[in-house]
């Protein structure tokens, strides 16, 4: 059983570009980046996660020999991600045990067009990154892009809050790791969203029952 990624462009008259997939693949999710030159293909195969990276920034140059390349990032089960909003970059969080910064630079080997890419099968958690404790049951990170549209951003992501069995919803630098804490006391599947100037989550507030969706103003970074 083979699958493929059809590209179709919507300007020009240039036909459909068809990338051949991972055999055995199932893919369930298409994610592109902010920048439109790299394509996230979330799917399943070997009863494993896997995440791949389409890059298409050849396709967007005026040239009929221009191919795409593909590259398997690695397995993680579960898998969340979001794509930096000022590069083609990911946050990934693996096995809600780590939040790993992904780089998604192709290389040269990378297969073409005609040739479908094989599956190195790499945990994303064997990565560097940083280790997720306590027991945050891990919603999708969103990186924040930065209202100066000049720096890396930030992520928005739930942090440990002990000895609480609660968690605290924190706004990180992703440069130096630095934390601001959004909200102290939110429960360990607390849904969460953000713009670069408000943040709004929802879900009990305290141990007191008080709940509801609450929104916040958030400052950028001087």
């Amino acid at each position: 059983q083979n699958t493929a990624l059809v590209v179709i462009p919507t300007r020009g008259h240039r036909p459909p570009l068809v990338i051949p997939l991972i055999p055995f693949l199932t893919p369930y999710y298409l994610c592109p980046s902010p920048c439109g030159t790299r394509l996230a293909v979330l799917g399943s195969v070997k009863r494993q996660q896997v995440l791949l990276i389409a890059d298409l920034s050849p396709l967007l140059l005026s040239c009929p020999k221009a191919t795409a390349r593909l590259s398997c990032l690695g397995t993680a089960a579960p898998l969340y991600f979001d794509w930096a909003p000022h590069a083609p970059e990911l946050l990934a969080v693996c096995h809600e045990k780590k939040l790993v910064r992904l780089e998604t630079e192709l290389s040269d080997q990378a297969p073409s067009l005609k040739e479908p890419a094989e599956a190195i099968l790499t945990d994303l958690e064997s990565l560097e990154g940083t280790e997720i404790r306590g027991r945050i049951s891990f919603r999708a990170p969103q990186w924040l892009p930065d209202p100066s549209g000049k720096g890396h951003g930030r992520w928005l992501v739930p942090r440990d809050n002990p000895p609480s069995p609660r968690v605290s919803l924190a706004l990180v630098d992703p440069e130096t790791n630095e934390a601001e804490i959004v909200c102290e006391n939110l429960p360990p599947e607390a849904h969460f969203t953000g713009t670069p100037s408000w943040v709004a989550w929802c879900g009990l507030h305290d141990e007191h029952g008080h709940g509801g969706v609450f929104a916040r103003r958030i400052h950028p970074k001087l």
